[in-house]
């Protein structure tokens, strides 16, 4: 998406989402966390990782088959700290499936502990939405569970966000230049005096750790100006994100998910309406650990728009269905080695509204090795 753009209704390829190597989105336990940052200092560290994959995108037609193969996302993020602030900044590679090509400042932000859990952050950071992780280092398969038609996880924007976390409930709040940005989940739009965004999230930890709660919202306001061409205004948009993770014993991990999205309809100019859409994604994932090194991924998912903007017919319905397996070998803390296999099953009642989605299935397979540090 963007790596994770927002995408319209119009233009999205096939596999827009589903190949990309790299991911979007934040949980705290969704998926193992990159390696501990590495200290160089008492207060100088760094972290990062580098995901190479290969991966094939099959469909009815030659036109819409796709393959990539080499480095699908990398990133290098140093901190510096001197309590109680601390300073990050995070450097990107966005060299995926869809990637750009371009190496860009991802992470761009500084903490202050005020202390008693506490914190206040200010600058370029991710969303706190999302089970599935918006980095390759941290995801449990390759590909993304849903993001193909309502892309409704945000990813980076920046602002000033207010947080506060102890061993049970962890909360905050984020006033925000924009929730989606405009075309890509590397940065929000960068202004307030046109639009703004906020988002707000509750996180239960229960069980000693074993049983995750989130439950988290996104609004932004409009951003619409007659000076500025159609295709770059946007409607206002609201998100709602829950997910639960439950750790059964020591080797399985079940989880699901549920996300709404909602978009304002927009007239610009007096002429172009814009948004209107309104639809949801699901999933349900069983991850098993079988040995210490080598475990196995189940995921089924739902994407499904049930309201659109002015091209969709009314009462119709457009999304698909997807089942995932994924197994992953991890040679060790650092390391890992991951395959998937996917398919597609396409909803589609209007052909005028999603150009080429006609295609009834789809499948996706994947290698990705990764490496982190």
């Amino acid at each position: 998406m963007n790596t994770h753009s927002q995408p319209t209704a119009a233009g999205i390829g096939l596999v827009r989402a589903a190949a990309i190597a790299c991911a979007m989105s934040f949980s705290t336990f969704s998926a193992p966390r990159a390696a501990a940052e590495t200290k160089l200092s008492e207060m100088f560290s760094m972290d990062g990782y580098i995901a190479a994959s290969g991966i094939r995108h099959e469909a009815r037609g030659k036109e819409q088959d796709y393959s990539h193969t080499g480095i699908g996302a990398a990133k290098l993020g140093f901190a510096i700290s001197s309590a109680p602030v601390r300073a990050y900044a995070g450097i990107y590679h966005d060299g995926g499936a869809y990637g750009t090509g371009d190496t860009l400042l991802l992470d761009a932000y500084v903490d202050w502990n005020l202390g008693r859990g506490f914190t206040l952050t200010g600058g370029r950071f991710l969303s706190f939405l999302g089970y599935e992780s918006f980095h390759a280092a941290d995801m449990n398969q390759i590909s993304y569970a849903n993001g193909d038609f309502l892309a409704p996880i945000p990813g980076y924007h920046s602002g000033a966000k207010f947080t506060f976390g102890n061993r049970i409930v962890t909360c905050g709040l984020a006033l925000l230049d924009s929730v989606y940005g405009t075309d890509s989940a590397f940065a929000g739009d960068g202004e307030t005096s046109a639009n703004y965004g906020i988002e707000d999230f509750v996180q239960l930890t229960l069980a000693d750790g074993k049983v995750t709660l989130f439950a988290g919202t996104g609004f932004e306001t409009s951003a619409t100006n007659s000076d500025y061409p159609v295709w770059t205004q946007r409607p206002a948009s609201f998100v709602f994100n829950f997910w639960a993770g439950w750790q059964i014993g020591e080797r399985v991990t079940l989880a699901a998910e549920f996300t709404y999205k909602k978009t304002s309809r927009e007239t610009v100019n007096g002429l172009y309406k814009i948004g209107g859409e309104e639809g949801h994604n699901a999933l349900l994932m069983l991850k098993v650990k079988c040995t210490e090194k080598f475990s196995v991924l189940g995921r089924v998912s739902e994407e499904l728009i049930t309201k659109g903007d002015a091209r969709m017919s009314f009462g119709k319905k457009v999304g698909f269905v997807k089942e995932t397996f994924s197994p992953t070998y991890a040679i060790n803390d650092n390391f890992l080695i991951r395959a998937e296999i996917s398919g597609y099953t396409y909803i589609n009642e209007d052909d005028n509204y999603y150009y080429g989605y006609d295609v009834g299935t789809s499948f996706f397979a994947g290698a990705q090795i990764v490496f982190k540090f």
